[in-house]
């Protein structure tokens, strides 16, 4: 969706609203909504908090195409689906222990990305998340450089850098 769309489709209830309190069909002023339409997740804080826990947990449980369904458009683009299956398949995370999600708010800057805080092992890390107007997903570019070239490259430099002999 280009930016002047997404834009168009912000605005565009709005309009629709202050046309009806003018016109005098509405009598209280509209509610702000956060939940995205048709049945999408809401755009708040507490839904990315939960989804970003959510994520967390299947990748520490192996459920690796869930994970990979999270993905955003460019994280997907370095890897097929297949291929990341298959190497989660061959070479197993370690298990790491639970991942604990501390918070989620909107990163500074222009993007749009939300940053979504979690615990793990007493250090703290930063995932890079955004919402494309029905649902978070997850950018493996920003959140791990490192295993997002890991996943770009050939099988058998991931292999040898997860420390793997399939």
């Amino acid at each position: 969706m280009t930016p002047a769309a997404r834009a168009l489709r912000r605005v565009a209830p709005l309009a629709v609203t202050a046309l009806a309190l003018v016109s005098g069909c509405a009598s209280a002023p509209p509610r702000a909504s956060a939940r995205a339409g048709h049945g999408g997740e809401p755009r708040t804080a507490v839904e990315l908090r939960r989804v970003a826990q959510t994520f967390n947990d299947e990748f520490d449980s192996g459920h690796y195409s869930e994970v990979y369904a999270r993905w955003d458009a460019r994280s997907r683009a370095l890897i097929r689906r297949s291929a990341y299956l298959f190497r989660h398949r061959a070479c197993p995370s370690e298990p790491q222990g639970t991942a604990r999600v501390l918070g989620a708010e909107p990163a500074p800057g222009p993007g749009g990305a939300w940053l979504v805080h979690y615990e793990l092992g007493g250090i703290v890390f930063t995932d890079y998340w955004y919402f494309d107007g029905r649902r978070w997903l997850f950018d493996i570019v920003r959140s791990n450089p490192s295993m997002a070239r890991l996943y770009a490259g050939s099988f058998a430099a991931y292999a040898k850098a997860v420390g793997c002999r399939p």
